[in-house]
């Protein structure tokens, strides 16, 4: 199998669905005790996090850059980063970091599945930066999919939701209510399913929670990773 970079960390409770997942995902496939050839660089989330609410970007990429640069130091084929807001700065990074490791995006799976399943109109939950910088546009309209995000007044609660209670494991019943009630907003407004583009929020969105599809990033590229980890060895078909 190839080696995966992951740079996690952002937060820990992702980066551990991610391991988890793409190892279920390789020994279902191969059986035995097979596992993932995954290296793990996790981030120190605080300066990270202090860094996107004082919109100093510029510190998130060079911390994003010296991880990717370690993974491919590490061999690693395929690099992945294990959260949805940074991903503000992607292409900035894909740029600048001159490597023969292909860096993975996280909307790229979950728009091909949208895509595969003919759905014109999604909804999109997520932190104040990925719903509002809107880097997962591109995507979308590659295959004509409009996609609707909460009003704007409700994203700093929205925020304050995922960073000071999802994030530390003590999401409130209110809150949860909360979410539930924003999304069934964008439902009621068109939208044929909702992605959760928050790597935590899988964690306490449910499917039993809502009456659509929920397209969790977490879950769909990680276990896009496992198919490109495993592609030589059994002929799995990317998702591309």
């Amino acid at each position: 199998m190839k080696k995966i970079g992951l740079i996690g960390g952002l937060s820990y409770l992702s980066s551990i669905e991610y391991y988890k997942i793409i190892n279920e995902e390789v020994q279902k496939s191969l059986g035995g005790h097979h596992s993932a050839p995954i290296v793990l660089y996790s981030l120190d989330f605080d300066p990270i996090a202090n860094a996107m609410f004082n919109n100093d970007w510029g510190f998130v990429k060079l911390e994003l850059i010296k991880a990717v640069e370690y993974l491919r130091a590490s061999d690693c084929t395929f690099i992945a980063i294990c959260c949805n807001s940074v991903h503000k700065v992607f292409d900035e990074v894909e740029v600048e970091v001159e490597s023969q490791s292909k860096l993975f995006h996280i909307i790229e799976p979950t728009i091909n599945i949208i895509a595969r399943m003919g759905l014109k109109k999604v909804g999109l939950l997520g932190t104040k930066f990925t719903m509002a910088e809107k880097f997962h546009e591109p995507y979308l309209k590659k295959y004509e999919i409009d996609v609707l995000t909460p009003n704007i007044d409700l994203h700093e609660k929205i925020n304050e939701i995922i960073f000071s209670e999802i994030c530390h494991e003590r999401l409130i019943k209110a809150s949860k209510r909360f979410l539930l009630d924003v999304a069934q907003d964008l439902i009621q407004k068109g939208a044929e399913g909702i992605i959760l583009a928050c790597t935590e929020l899988p964690t306490v969105i449910k499917s039993e929670d809502l009456d659509t599809i929920l397209f969790s990033t977490t879950d769909i590229h990680a276990k896009a990773i496992a198919k490109i980890l495993m592609a030589k060895s059994t002929g799995i078909e990317l998702i591309a």
